[in-house]
């Protein structure tokens, strides 16, 4: 908490703190969550193509003319 009240106690002051990386937790994560997306877009791909094939279906006969 020191550190926050003042920053000059601070060892050193970087312009670019700790590199990023993935942990274990995070890879984990990413294995159990990639099916979910990938569904998610499979999902997705078929509500808009049944939405492509069926457009002509929404529109009134009238408004064909």
């Amino acid at each position: 908490m020191i550190e926050v009240v003042r920053p000059e106690a601070r060892p050193a002051v970087r312009s670019h703190p700790e590199k990023l990386s993935w942990g274990i937790v995070d890879g984990i994560l990413a294995l159990v969550l990639l099916p979910f997306g990938v569904w998610m877009l499979v999902i997705e791909g078929l509500v808009n193509g049944a939405t492509w094939l069926l457009s002509g279906a929404a529109t009134p006969r009238a408004a064909k003319r």
